[in-house]
């Protein structure tokens, strides 16, 4: 008798359990957590470039991640590398860095675009402009008198003095040795200064396009001496 008694109150307690949950509410099981594995940013892609065009790297990277994309016009770069078994996020990284572009997410698109340059670069590239238009130093410059005493100084510091005495910037070609000068200068024009100097290092030099004087090696085609 004890035995049944024991039963019917488990039974009562069950039922009583269901009772008490609202009718049609069914309790969810729970949804494990997305793993870093499983975020598209850390999907694994594979990118080989041989010179091949960025618009098609990207191409293949964001098909690779199935993302979606928009790619800015007249975005042009030809690009060699190799990523394996890389992160999506971190390839996106590199292939943009090097072809100068950002990409941008909005909601699920990403949008890909040419970097923003910053201050410092169009800063620089307005200078670069400006020289592009300022032509040739006169010729007067090369009368313009100079005096000096070089013992074994380099000739890029030569250069340096005498473009200072004259005002005006002379810029050694890197292929040039640096060689060691010996000379005096008395009251002498820039012209014969440079003649002088060059001759005796057989090196010859120009009058270029953004009012400077250009120093080269003889067999340097780009260059010319300046006539009288």
């Amino acid at each position: 008798m004890k035995t049944f008694t024991t039963s019917v109150l488990l039974v009562a307690l069950a039922v009583a359990a269901v009772a008490d949950t609202p009718a049609g509410q069914v309790h969810p099981s729970p949804t494990p957590a997305i793993t870093q594995s499983e975020s598209p940013l850390k999907a694994k892609v594979t990118v080989l470039a041989k010179g091949d065009d960025v618009r098609s790297v990207l191409t293949n990277l964001f098909a690779q991640a199935k993302q979606q994309f928009v790619l800015a016009p007249n975005i042009r770069f030809v690009l060699y590398l190799s990523l394996d078994n890389m992160e999506f996020d971190r390839a996106l990284t590199i292939v943009c860095a090097q072809a100068g572009l950002e990409a941008v997410k909005d909601d699920d698109v990403y949008f890909v675009r040419a970097r923003e340059k910053s201050v410092a670069q169009k800063v620089a590239e307005k200078h670069a402009e400006v020289r592009k238009t300022l032509g040739p130093i006169p010729v007067s410059t090369l009368k313009h008198r100079i005096s000096a005493r070089y013992a074994k100084t380099d000739l890029k510091s030569v250069m340096d003095d005498l473009g200072r005495q004259a005002n005006v910037k002379i810029d050694v070609s890197g292929e040039v040795p640096n060689y060691k000068i010996d000379a005096v200068l008395v009251n002498t024009s820039l012209r014969y200064a440079l003649d002088m100097v060059c001759k005796a290092a057989r090196l010859k030099y120009e009058l270029t396009e953004n009012q400077s004087i250009r120093v080269a090696n003889l067999e340097d085609n780009r260059v010319s001496v300046a006539s009288n």
